[in-house]
Parts: structure tokens; C-alpha cells; sequence
């Protein structure tokens, strides 16, 4: 009997563990989505593709390793609007699959 609740306790320690590792680690992305997005000076519909890159970034990077925020940029970079000034952002109009439309 105690050797089963050593094995519970130790596996309940492993998932805590667990738990506050990916509770770091998003915290972490959030502060590098916050500071890219303040770098940039990105409008709300550009922070939320920002932050769904993010969230798919989360996903896929459980087995690769490399930083996300340059990743990011790149990612930014191909939607193309980091080469656009403030003004030409605001006026874009953006479609579910990335496509950029200037109003």
C-alpha cells in the first residue's frame, strides 16, 4: 500500500511539475509576442495574427527547438506587413488565410 502512494505522490509530483513548466513557458511567449507587437507598433487584427502564430508555434515546437521570436519575424515578414508603415497597416484589411487586401 505505501509503495502505491509513493507511486501516486510521485507521479502527481511529475505532473505539477509538468503543469507549471508549460505555465512558464507560455508566459515566456506572451512577453515575446507583448514586446514584438509594441516593437512594431502593431494595430489589435495584427496582434491577434501575432498571437495566433504563437499559439501555432506552441503546438509545433514540442519537438523543435530555436527561437520563436525570430521565427516570428519571418512569419511576420511574409505576411508582409512589417515592410509597411503604421498608416498602411491600419488600412489593411485582412483576410483568414493571410491574404492582404489595402482598402
Amino acid at each position: 500500500m505505501k509503495k502505491t502512494v509513493r507511486k501516486l505522490k510521485g507521479r502527481q509530483r511529475d505532473a505539477t511539475q509538468c503543469l507549471n513548466e508549460t505555465r512558464r513557458e507560455r508566459a515566456s511567449l506572451t512577453q515575446r509576442v507583448d514586446s514584438i507587437c509594441k516593437k512594431y507598433a502593431l494595430v489589435d487584427h495584427e496582434i491577434q495574427i501575432a498571437l495566433e502564430y504563437a499559439a501555432s508555434q506552441k503546438a509545433s515546437r514540442e519537438s523543435k527547438c530555436g527561437d520563436s521570436s525570430d521565427q516570428m519575424l519571418d512569419w511576420l515578414r511574409k505576411r508582409e506587413f512589417l515592410g509597411t508603415s503604421v498608416l498602411q497597416r491600419r488600412s489593411m484589411n485582412w483576410s483568414r488565410d493571410g491574404v492582404v487586401n489595402f482598402r
